[in-house]
């Protein structure tokens, strides 16, 4: 099954077009990279996917959805979430308030305590104090 069908895609900056006629498909449980040296339109490809750039000829579907016309906000309940480059994270923050801080969406809401566990399972290097809050949150104290 097709998750993410991308066809024939134009993207342009002002007068400028960056992209012409871009087409993929990633189906489900697939991994894909896009490759290649900077200013080739990779990051591009994504922020129109995530619809921070608009595309001006094309079609974009997820999970089968037309999607192409669907606002940024919107497709975050699809499924569809894009980490910006550059670590954007808040530097005053420790690494528990910065994850809780990323699920702001009510769906994430409901799974913020097995995702937590999830998280600091795979990245134990994260530290004592992490776990502790982990340890706190999860038993509502």
């Amino acid at each position: 099954m097709t998750l993410l069908d991308i066809k024939n895609i134009d993207v342009s900056y002002d007068d400028f077009k960056v992209l012409w006629n871009i087409s993929m498909d990633v189906k489900q449980g697939e991994m894909v990279a896009l490759l290649g040296p900077n200013g080739s339109g990779k990051s591009t490809v994504l922020n129109t996917v995530s619809n921070l750039v608009a595309h001006n000829k094309g079609t974009i579907s997820f999970d089968d959805k037309l999607i192409s016309n669907v606002p940024t906000h919107k497709r975050t309940s699809l499924g569809i979430s894009h980490v910006l480059e550059r670590r954007r994270v808040f530097p005053h923050l420790t690494v528990y308030q910065n994850l809780v801080l990323g699920a702001w969406h009510p769906l994430a809401k409901q799974e913020l305590e097995s995702s937590l566990v999830k998280v600091f399972f795979l990245f134990q290097q994260l530290g004592p104090l992490n776990h502790f809050l982990l340890v706190l949150s999860l038993i509502h104290i």
